[in-house]
């Protein structure tokens, strides 16, 4: 019997090696292909964070000029910037400042090593700004920052990174705003309150009241905005409705004036007053100051009147004697007095009669006789468009001295401001020309017009005829009984913290709200006060100092119908004089390809 022996024992032999052996060959290739996404990944993430430190390297180089160029355009304005500009091109990150940046080769872009790439993009003009201040319009220029950079210490040796800034330097009007505030803008209790117009504050913005609010335009401030207990104000007390149409936008740029690097609101109170002797016109305050702005200096002192006509800026003047020239005496008086029930003083007062001066200044020769005058009147103009009044006369404790507006309701073709470092008071209907367009929101009829001064009082039209000015400290509001009266002006004006209110007596800090920045000493129930304008408050008052106290005191309040003029928008319709906010704004930030100076950015 033969014994048949099977084969396939040793054929599953075969395969299952053969299996081996393919699964180690396709293991291989995964370990392979492993490595290899591994080593790319880890030369890919390397490139990565090169990159990014690439970019860091540019970017600070752009920064470290943007910083110089901010600076001396904030204290010493446009030109400097410009005429700065071959030495913001020398300007990289050093091993002085921070010992890694020996790694790095700065270039601007057209191959120049150790040079940042600094341009003006478009020249000084009156524009349309950017960014957060889209809407509105000032003095601007652009430029454009640009650096390449390489890292010198890695592998990767042919990975170039730019960075690209463009920015606007801009001189924002102040009076382009509604309302500005350099401290706490407080709307908080006020009566049904609208306001058109930008509004901006360097600190918070409290609002919130009984009566409704609404905010039409942009809303901006530094610190907080929107319902805010304060000055003893709960916020269930807060019935009624805060609306804001735009905003409020926080953590904004705070906007200052060009006086130097103190900026505190004591310091910008300082524009108001005359320039000490040691100041020359290179100081920064100095350019700021209204009274080397004006063209018509008037000086009460306790041995007579002082006159004077200039150029802005000028240091000598053109004498005019007051007592010799009896028409300038129709203009400029100071015998006369009247009761401040707030200050609880009589005030001794300057009073500055409109009418006649646009008369007697239309005819003096003395104007026309000014070498370059007529570059800031235009030829053809002779009526000084800038007046600034201090009286320094010498007064008792119990007394104050001011300066007073009286026969204001039309102003000469160039409009006016008047400055002053005392207390203002206006009386009667101001730059108003046209009868039916009193109590109401149109400036079509208006002249470019500001009122700049330690504090502001509205007097009403009916102040005079009801012989106010001899009523003394034991008459109440309900004996003065005011008129509506309506303000056509931009008002730049101090306030006093430490006001009380009716929920919180003697609540300090409280100012009163914006709203009560035109002070009042009459009763004004059922009378309306119409002010188109702007509302500026940049210090506190060191003159007029008493505190606000609550109606039915000195004064009632009134309707108060504020309405930001548009005429403002318009650079030839500003003020005279207006104070310039500057700013820097930046604009797109990109990352052109390199050795690119003229990248648009999407």
């Amino acid at each position: 019997m033969k014994t048949l022996h099977s084969s396939r024992a040793p054929a599953r032999g075969g395969y299952a090696l053969l299996m081996v052996m393919i699964f180690c060959v396709v293991a291989m290739i995964i370990l392979a292909g492993a490595m290899q996404w591994t080593a790319s990944s880890t030369s890919l993430n390397a490139r990565n964070n090169q990159y990014y430190a690439t970019l860091y390297a540019a970017e600070a180089a752009t920064e470290k000029v943007l910083g110089r160029l901010s600076s001396d355009y904030l204290y010493y304005g446009e030109a400097t910037v410009y005429n700065n500009l071959d030495t913001y091109r020398t300007l990289i990150p050093t091993t002085s400042e921070e010992a890694s940046w020996v790694n790095y080769q700065f270039n601007n872009a057209a191959g120049t090593v150790d040079r940042t790439y600094v341009a003006r993009t478009s020249t000084w003009q009156y524009v349309a700004l950017d960014s957060q201040y889209k809407g509105m319009f000032g003095n601007a220029a652009s430029y454009r920052i640009l650096s390449n950079a390489r890292c010198t210490n890695s592998t990767i040796t042919n990975l170039t990174v730019g960075v690209q800034q463009d920015v606007q330097v801009a001189a924002i009007p102040i009076f382009q705003f509604a309302m500005f505030h350099s401290r706490i803008m407080d709307f908080t209790g006020s009566a049904t309150l609208t306001v058109r117009g930008r509004v901006h504050s360097n600190f918070d913005i409290y609002a919130g009241s009984s009566a409704n609010q609404t905010f039409y335009d942009d809303v901006t401030s530094v610190g907080i905005a929107g319902k805010v207990a304060y000055a003893g104000y709960a916020l269930s007390s807060y019935t009624g409705t805060l609306q804001f149409n735009s905003g409020p936008f926080t953590n904004s740029t705070s906007l200052s004036l060009p006086i130097g690097t103190n900026n505190t609101a004591d310091a910008v109170h300082d524009v108001l007053n005359p320039p000490p002797a040691a100041e020359t016109t290179n100081f920064p305050m100095s350019s700021q100051r209204f009274y080397n702005l004006a063209q018509l200096l008037i000086l009460v002192k306790d041995t007579g009147v002082v006159v004077a006509a200039k150029a802005p800026y000028s240091t000598t003047s053109n004498a005019i004697p007051y007592l010799t020239n009896l028409p300038i005496a129709t203009v400029i008086s100071t015998n006369k007095t009247f009761y401040d029930l707030r200050e609880y003083k009589t005030v001794k007062v300057t009073e500055f009669n409109i009418g006649n001066f646009n008369a007697w200044a239309q005819t003096n020769a003395v104007f026309t006789g000014i070498p370059g005058l007529s570059n800031y009147l235009g030829t053809g103009n002779s009526t000084p468009n800038i007046v600034y009044i201090d009286d320094q006369r010498t007064v008792a404790t119990n007394q104050l001295t001011a300066v007073r507006i009286v026969n204001g309701k039309s102003l000469s073709t160039n409009g006016l401001t008047v400055a002053t470092p005392d207390p203002l008071y206006v009386q009667g209907h101001f730059n108003v020309p046209v009868d039916a367009d009193i109590g109401t929101t149109n400036t079509a009829n208006t002249r470019p017009s500001s009122l700049i001064a330690d504090s502001l009082t509205v007097l009403s039209q009916n102040w005079a005829p009801n012989s106010s000015d001899t009523k003394g400290a034991s008459t109440p509001p309900s004996a003065r009984p005011a008129s509506s009266t309506t303000i056509n002006t931009a008002i730049l004006a101090g306030e006093v913290y430490g006001g009380t209110n009716s929920a919180s007596p003697g609540t300090s800090p409280y100012s009163a709200g914006m709203f009560n920045l035109p002070r009042l000493l009459e009763s004004w129930s059922s009378q309306t006060l119409t002010i188109n304008g702007s509302l500026v408050c940049m210090f506190n008052s060191t003159n007029a100092t008493s505190a606000f106290r609550m109606p039915g005191d000195y004064y009632n309040a009134p309707t108060r119908a504020f309405t930001f003029d548009n005429n403002f928008k318009d650079s030839t319709k500003l003020p005279p004089g207006t104070p310039m906010l500057r700013t820097l704004i930046r604009g797109k930030w990109s990352v052109p390809p390199g050795g690119v100076t003229n990248y648009v950015a999407n």
